[in-house]
């Protein structure tokens, strides 16, 4: 007689790892002061409290409700949504911590210049190149130039600002083909400037959210 497997572990697996996810979104959604960028936060307070206090504000359980709503009136966030009202992959991106959205968003800056990299082939240029740029950041854009917007490189001083500025625009439009109560809150997590809250132009509009979730695999 052959013996059949359990299926209660990895039922119960299943629910937990359900359970957890509605967690994330639900804290995602409700509770922007937690995950919030400090400078972003101290402008809710019209920049009195400075960002180190605000970055511990955020750690306040007690006082999370109540910074929660004075950030969605600053805001203007849109009321929560489900779970369901994001895809798979890009509910991993936006409930990412800030630190690795922040790297999500250096590599689609990389990314959307690799055609220009792959252009740098004298040994002087590359080793500039990867003063800009460290050599696997170069590498993994090699590996996804199919997704490249920038053609001309010029100046290879100061490309690794270039792409970290051209990588926020990536994100921009990322957030902005999300629905609107997600994409606000993904863009609190990262310090406010131009090229994350302005919404962007072509090319980035076209081709920066395919990018940013390239960028993230």
């Amino acid at each position: 007689m052959t013996a059949v497997a359990p299926e209660a572990p990895a039922a119960s697996q299943r629910q937990s790892a359900q359970a957890a996810q509605d967690a994330d979104w639900q804290a995602f959604m409700d509770w922007p002061s937690s995950y919030i960028d400090a400078g972003r936060l101290d402008a809710c307070f019209e920049g009195r409290l400075g960002r180190e206090l605000c970055g511990r504000l955020r750690t306040v359980r007690r006082l999370r409700e109540r910074v929660s709503r004075i950030v969605a009136e600053h805001y203007e966030l849109a009321p929560p949504m489900p779970l369901a009202s994001c895809g798979d992959g890009d509910r991993v991106i936006v409930l990412a911590m800030p630190e690795r959205l922040g790297e999500i968003a250096r590599r689609s800056g990389a990314i959307y210049w690799a055609r220009a990299i792959a252009g740098v082939v004298r040994a002087s240029e590359v080793a500039a190149l990867h003063r800009e740029l460290d050599e696997t950041l170069c590498g993994f854009a090699l590996a996804h130039r199919d997704l490249a917007g920038a053609q001309a490189l010029g100046a290879i001083e100061g490309i690794g600002a270039r792409c970290a500025e051209d990588g926020l625009r990536c994100m921009a439009a990322f957030t902005r083909v999300l629905p609107e109560a997600v994409g606000q809150r993904t863009r609190l997590k990262l310090a406010a400037q131009a090229a994350i809250d302005t919404a962007p132009q072509p090319p980035f509009s076209d081709v920066g959210p395919e990018i940013v979730r390239r960028a993230a695999t």
